[in-house]
């Protein structure tokens, strides 16, 4: 057992100026008083400063050029196989090493942990896990835990506000739960709530503020009386992987290599469609209807009209057919 516990929050996107504005807006608990009360940084995140090449870093403490992932998906031109990033491809982690001697862990949607690994703890995987799904270890709480209506893992396929509040809640719940049920030494949590909220709901800060609000109550702040109430001797960490603020455009990497010809662009029917196919959604997604729009064809997504590529990963939908990839901040092309 370790001289002390350390409680570590992830915060995808999670974006200095917002959170500023809402600390000082709102009635904050848990943010203020770390802020006044602990050490902060400025963190340079990775370059790009995209959620696979710095979350990987996080958990591994390497560069890119020594983890070796750059995307959120793998290309094997041997095999010509598109896949997404798993935990196998990142040399190493914190955890293997905090594992290796004998720390106890309690690691709650990790994401480039899946699947997930056998420890000396629970961990439950976080992206690129199905959205919605539990992927945890051991075996024996994944059913238990299919059983509940709690998300705990990644936030469901949907962008609907109330949901992304919700399992800012539900998470919160399940992690104090387990820190009171289970012996730990070292914990991790990971919100990937406020970088879906500020992708499609940038304009809308009094929203952004409110999911803030949340992982401060329901999170932080019950952590900070835990500490003061058992005189804990704890260290608590709050990091992001990456900034956020309102861009022009998106950045293509793969146009990028293929104008510096490192990337060779096979022009037939199939790439045509896709790069169309991507500029309209690029156009879409940068509009302020995208959420409804979106939301839509998530919904026929959730009964089976796209289906699923593979049932082992997230379904890339019509933009894996037509020789695509999307997410978030940008469109990679890949033919």
């Amino acid at each position: 057992m370790s001289l002390f516990k350390v409680y570590s929050i992830g915060i995808d996107g999670l974006e200095p100026t917002l959170l500023y504005s809402y600390f000082n807006n709102q009635s904050s608990k848990g943010f203020k008083y770390l802020y006044y009360n602990a050490l902060v940084y400025r963190l340079l995140s990775t370059e790009p400063p995209m959620s696979p090449p710095a979350w990987s870093s996080i958990i591994s403490g390497l560069k890119m050029a020594n983890h070796g992932v750059y995307d959120f998906y793998i290309y094997n031109k041997l095999n010509k196989e598109l896949r997404l990033v798993r935990r196998e491809d990142i040399p190493f982690t914190i955890f293997d090493i905090l594992n290796s001697i004998g720390v106890r862990q309690l690691l709650i949607n990790i994401p480039f942990y899946y699947p997930p690994k056998a420890i000396n703890g629970i961990v439950i995987s976080g992206l690129p896990a199905p959205s919605g799904s539990i992927y945890v270890c051991p075996k024996e709480l994944d059913k238990k835990l299919s059983n509940t209506n709690l998300i705990i893992s990644e936030p469901p396929w949907t962008i609907k506000k109330g949901l992304l509040q919700k399992s800012i809640v539900d998470r919160s719940a399940f992690w104090n739960k387990l820190l009171e049920d289970h012996p730990w030494d070292f914990t991790m949590v990971v919100y990937r709530e406020t970088d879906i909220a500020q992708h499609f709901y940038w304009h809308d800060k009094s929203y952004l503020h409110s999911i803030y609000d949340l992982i401060d109550k329901k999170a932080l702040s019950p952590i900070i009386e835990r500490i003061k109430d058992r005189r804990e001797n704890a260290v608590v960490l709050i990091y992001g992987d990456h900034g956020f603020t309102k861009g022009v455009g998106t950045f293509h990497v793969m146009n990028l290599l293929y104008r510096e010809k490192l990337y060779t662009y096979i022009h037939n029917y199939k790439s045509i469609l896709g790069s169309k196919f991507t500029d309209i959604v690029e156009k879409i997604y940068l509009s302020r209807i995208a959420p409804y729009i979106i939301e839509i064809l998530q919904n026929y997504y959730l009964r089976g009209f796209m289906g699923y590529e593979n049932k082992e990963v997230n379904s890339l939908g019509p933009l894996y057919s037509l020789g695509s990839i999307t997410d978030g901040g940008g469109y990679l092309y890949l033919n």
